[in-house]
């Protein structure tokens, strides 16, 4: 999955953001989603907004912020 053009999307320890940053993906990049957790809910600047997160190597990163194809989990819950 990707990060969609025009967004960076940050990497948090776990799906809130208040969390601490682990880093962040830029635009483009591919990640391998290893299972979805519930957490903040996060806002596009579309307007869009979703509570699903997206557990990756380096952390969980907001749904919204990844270009998956649909906006229901994609894996199952960590």
């Amino acid at each position: 999955m990707q990060a969609p053009p025009g967004l960076t999307a940050r990497v948090f320890q776990y799906p809130s953001l208040s969390a601490p940053i682990l880093g962040e993906l830029a635009n483009g990049t591919s990640v391998w989603i290893r299972c979805t957790a519930q957490g903040d809910v996060v806002q596009r600047p579309d307007g869009f907004t979703s509570s699903l997160w997206n557990r990756i190597d380096q952390g969980f990163v907001p749904d919204v912020a990844v270009d998956t194809g649909t906006n229901q989990a994609t894996m199952p819950n960590c």
